[in-house]
Formats: C-alpha cells, structure tokens, sequence
C-alpha cells in the first residue's frame, strides 16, 4: 500500500498534512454550520419542518440499508474494502442525521459564564 521510494519521515510528512488538512476542514464547516463567535442567548426549539422530517427519515433508511449490507458482508464474507465502505457510509448517515436533528429540533443556548479557576489570568 505504501510506496517503496517514501522514506519514514516522507511518510510521517504526508500523514500529518493529512491530519492538519482534516482539521481545518472541520473548522471550516463548524464556522460554516454554527457561525463566528457565538453571543451569549437562548432561543426557543424550531418547529421541524416536513422536510426536515422526511430528510430523517430518508437518513435512517440509508443507516439501515448500510447497516443490513455491513452485516451481510461481515457474515457473507465480503472483501474488507467493501466493509470499509458501508461502515464509512453508516458513520456519515449517522453524521448528518445528528447535525439535521441539531439544527432542526433542538433550542438554541449559548451561556457565557467567567471563570474561576484560581489562575491570575
């Protein structure tokens, strides 16, 4: 799988660019779903709408339509690569479920509190 011109460091090189691309990517989509700083505020829960309904739904279909094909191939012995991918594809359901039943159900509350920790600071 790894190349056998890499070096050690050439390889420790491209995993850490890896990790650090993943990293801002995250960041890039938490500003992106949750906005800038967050001001301290309490908003109520939002009615889900019919779409976000039938978009959880659609969600937990996926889930479960991976999770009977993960099983399958687990006992059916399916190659690892394919049992790669339908756990993969069962974690990014169950991702963008929570984050549609979060921005959909749940109350907004941001509470800003000092802190008091004993540190001069």
């Amino acid at each position: 799988m790894i190349p056998e011109h890499l070096k050690a460091y050439q390889i420790g090189l491209v995993a850490w660019t890896f990790l650090l691309a993943l990293f801002g990517i995250q960041g890039l989509i938490t500003v992106y779903l949750e906005g800038q700083a967050r001001e301290p505020h309490r908003g109520e829960a939002r009615e889900g709408s019919p779409w976000a309904v039938l978009l959880l739904v659609t969600l937990l279909a996926v889930e479960l339509t991976f999770s009977v094909l993960f099983a399958h191939g687990l006992y059916g012995g399916a190659p690892s690569q394919v049992l790669a991918l339908y756990g993969g594809a069962i974690f990014f359901a169950l991702a963008a479920m929570l984050i549609v039943y979060r921005r959909c159900f749940i109350r907004d509350e941001v509470i800003a509190e000092e802190r008091e920790d004993d540190f001069p600071w």
